[in-house]
């Protein structure tokens, strides 16, 4: 996670934390994904993230457990880019990329059977 990121997620941490108390209460999370989303966002989602998210089970997301939850979506979504670049280089769906998939995306030629 780059600098950038890490005070994207800080930022983001303080501006749902409207009470300032360190935590994230369930009203605060479902306030600012409303506030984002509007009436578009899904409820169920906050419960799941909440769940898996308050590993102390004290019913708030602290700051460390908020930065849990950022590091295990950014892998998440990490291996969802590199699964749609495989998709994208396996042009026979084979599920294997074959040396000619591979020469055709890096040398853009005609590919080989």
């Amino acid at each position: 996670m780059t600098a950038k990121e890490s005070q994207e997620l800080e930022d983001a941490f303080n501006m749902l934390d409207k009470d300032g108390s360190g935590t994230l209460s369930r009203e605060e999370l479902l306030q600012g994904y409303q506030m984002i989303y509007g009436d578009n966002f899904n409820e169920d989602e906050v419960e799941a993230m909440i769940n898996m998210a308050d590993v102390n089970d004290d019913g708030v997301i602290s700051y460390s457990e908020w930065l849990m939850i950022a590091m295990d979506r950014h892998k998440m979504f990490t291996h969802q880019k590199l699964e749609a670049a495989f998709q994208g280089m396996d042009t026979d769906h084979s599920n294997t990329v074959s040396l000619s998939e591979i020469a055709n995306i890096l040398f853009h030629t005609k590919q080989v059977d």
